[in-house]
């Protein structure tokens, strides 16, 4: 560049001095690009949603996705932290990290017979700079349960004001009944179709269609708080 500088002094208003000015401005700007420091872009992180599951089930593999302009994904590192270690300890066996590449996953495992709330923290890192994003997952525990080994179906509560009802594996759960205090106790009549429970702060036992849970009816009230319920069909 000093050679150029020194060209264009000596050089006459022609167009030979045009022509250094053009080379030292091409030379200047090579010189600032190789000083300028890398710029390093932060990677990726798809959102997980929140979730609710029953003490002694897990979430299940948790699908996500990561990216980084300048790392290859295989090469960046996920960690996953758990703000109630006593419902989901900090460990692999508790947050189980899956997946491969931009595709990955994380199993929230909570320990044994615990329930309450936890925030989960996942984050990803190409080594210089880390994304991160939050979830809360809740444990409840059940409060009743009926199992309808013939129907493939199971039956239960969760200690609020709904009834749920899923396959025998847990799968494919669903809202049954809503709109009640405490459930306690849940039975069903398989003949006429139709599901039995007691509302323990309201002193009630109702009825409802077993197949949508419509068509709810008081079948006494005023009762005592029940915790337990069972049909036996007439002989």
């Amino acid at each position: 560049m000093s050679y150029l500088l020194s060209r264009w002094l000596a050089a006459p208003a022609t167009a030979l001095r045009a022509v250094l000015v053009l080379g030292l401005a091409a030379s200047t700007l090579a010189a600032c690009n190789d000083s300028a420091p890398p710029i390093n872009d932060t990677p990726t992180l798809s959102s997980v949603a929140n979730q609710s599951i029953t003490a002694g089930s897990s979430t299940g593999d948790l699908a996500f996705t990561v990216g980084d302009v300048e790392t290859a994904a295989d090469r960046l590192t996920i960690t996953a932290t758990s703000s109630n270690t006593d419902l989901v300890p900090n460990g692999p066996s508790n947050l189980v990290l899956g997946g491969s590449g931009s595709s990955r996953t994380l199993n929230v495992v909570p320990a044994a017979g615990a329930s309450g709330s936890t925030t989960i923290t996942l984050s990803v890192s190409d080594g210089s700079a880390t994304t991160s994003t939050t979830f809360v997952v809740d444990v409840t525990r059940l409060a009743s349960l009926y199992v309808d080994s013939s129907g493939g179906k199971v039956y239960y509560s969760t200690r609020g004001n709904s009834i749920y009802v899923a396959n025998l594996d847990g799968s494919n759960a669903t809202t049954l009944v809503t709109n009640q205090t405490t459930v306690h106790g849940i039975a069903i009549d398989v003949t006429a179709g139709r599901l039995y429970w007691a509302d323990w702060l309201a002193g009630v036992l109702r009825s409802a269609n077993l197949a949508d849970g419509s068509d709810s009816q008081d079948v006494n009230s005023g009762s005592s708080r029940n915790l337990g319920l069972a049909w036996m069909p007439a002989p």
